[in-house]
């Protein structure tokens, strides 16, 4: 571990936290946590490791168990000099142990830490010793379980629109004119943007909204099963058909139905679809019987259509039907200031379930509005879910995936670099001054080092504090 010797610890900023532990699997436990906050640790087994590190090396907190091979953890920290450790010493206690901990509280122990050990705890007392720290800081409002969860308002919250992009705001009037039309909609977005969001949003806006919505996702079914799941079949149409079902389109009758991934659909059921859009009417697998179906249609592809029906996978004549009104969605990195609005709204639907009060470090907000979210939405929505459950009541930079924390960091150390980065003028002036520094102060001597003339470093200045004086 690279960590300062006490005798050099001038500017260390944030110290190591020591844990003393004769038990290997608390040690791991807790240096896990310690480092997903982002401090270093140092690990002792008994009085006499610890006792060697100590002095050694300055510490922010230490944690020390009760009960430890070689001594009493209690009667250790209470002979230590009060201001040994930057916050000071949390006594692990085991069960019933918790009381006696108590009481010994003072000087340098601050605090027990009962088993079994919650990471929530732990992360407190690391924010009480290291508060300098950016992600100590919880910035926006706590998310606390709504008193009633299943109310209408909060199952529609699952299904509506989040944004204030100005892109958002364009779509939602575009959604506003395909509701109050019958017309073939089709889809257009990248993988996770919402396609079916917008669908259902759609079909909530039309005069269809009592009747259902049905979605179906064609690229999740063998290309040879769309057409049996939405137009149906006859008993003995195929292998297996034991009985005859009605298809998806059936059972939207007087709704909407949602065809995702359409490009991933066969260019024989193509034929079929087109027809029902045109005519109105299915014909199940194994009949010879047209069937009425009142269906509006709504397609979604996260692939080009145009560049489909180019490449001979798509019919150009269903292109041009469902052409008739086109939605595109935009990526996740292009709806500016949507980003942290849909994490609150996710952010919130996992505390209704989980019934735990969150909130966000800066650094973790920071970093959701900074990544570029090649997964779009659906790729939010699973990072919140995700660090949500994992963090212990504060959402950490450390609580976020990888590649989000990686690109922060990135970011972090390009912003530094542009802060450091010194104008061309600003480097000659400090050559200028090292020249002269060289020579005495002589600007002649400074001029000749350089290879200038040798009024230059005096018409420079002259023309320097004339500027000042002009301000």
């Amino acid at each position: 571990m690279d960590t300062i010797p006490q005798s050099e610890q001038v500017a260390q900023t944030t110290l190591p936290v020591l844990v003393i532990d004769d038990d290997p699997d608390v040690r791991a436990y807790l240096t896990r946590t310690i480092n997903r906050y982002g401090l270093e640790s140092m690990e002792a087994e008994d009085l006499a490791t610890a006792t060697e590190l100590l002095s050694e090396w300055s510490f922010s907190i230490l944690f020390a168990d009760k009960y430890l091979p070689d001594g009493d953890g209690v009667e250790f920290c209470q002979s230590l000099p009060e201001g040994m450790c930057g916050f000071g010493a949390v006594i692990i206690t085991g069960a019933g142990q918790a009381e006696e901990a108590m009481t010994s509280v003072g000087g340098l122990i601050k605090d027990y830490l009962p088993k079994p050990i919650s990471i929530e705890r732990v992360r407190y007392f690391l924010a009480q010793a290291a508060p300098h720290e950016p992600e100590d800081f919880p910035e926006g409002q706590y998310f606390e379980p709504r008193v009633n969860d299943d109310s209408a308002e909060s199952v529609r919250d699952k299904g509506r629109l989040i944004g204030r992009s100005a892109a958002m705001i364009e779509l939602a009037g575009e959604i506003q004119k395909a509701a109050r039309m019958n017309a073939v909609v089709n889809i257009a977005g990248p993988t996770g943007s919402g396609k079916e969001v917008v669908a259902r949003r759609i079909h909530e806006l039309s005069a269809r909204s009592a009747e259902k919505f049905v979605a179906l996702n064609c690229g999740a079914l063998p290309s040879e099963l769309v057409e049996a799941e939405l137009f149906g079949y006859e008993k003995g149409a195929f292998t297996g058909a034991a009985g005859s079902r009605a298809g998806l389109f059936q059972e939207a009758a007087g709704g909407t139905i949602f065809l995702d991934e359409i490009t991933e659909t066969s260019l024989g059921f193509q034929v079929k679809l087109l027809r029902t859009l045109q005519e109105g009417t299915i014909r199940r697998i194994g009949s010879n019987n047209e069937i009425a179906v009142d269906v509006r249609v709504i397609a979604a592809s996260n692939k080009n259509l145009k560049d489909e029906v180019e490449a001979g996978t798509f019919r150009k004549d269903l292109y041009f039907r469902l052409k008739g009104f086109e939605l595109i969605l935009p990526d996740l990195k292009k709806r500016d200031g949507d980003v942290l609005l849909l994490a609150e709204h996710f952010t919130q639907r996992v505390v209704d379930r989980i019934k735990r009060r969150i909130v966000y470090s800066k650094g973790a907000r920071a970093a959701l509005e900074f990544y570029s979210w090649p997964g779009n939405v659906r790729e939010l929505e699973r990072v919140i879910e995700f660090a949500v459950q994992r963090c212990g009541g504060t959402v950490l930079l450390s609580d976020l995936p990888a590649e989000i924390q990686a690109a922060y960091k990135e970011r972090d150390g390009e912003v530094s670099e542009l802060k450091g980065f010194l104008t061309l003028k600003e480097m000659e002036d400090q050559h200028i001054d090292r020249a002269l520094h060289l020579v005495g102060g002589s600007q002649v001597k400074a001029c000749e080092l350089l290879d200038v003339d040798r009024k230059f470093i005096a018409r420079r200045r002259a023309r320097a504090a004339g500027g000042r004086s002009g301000h």
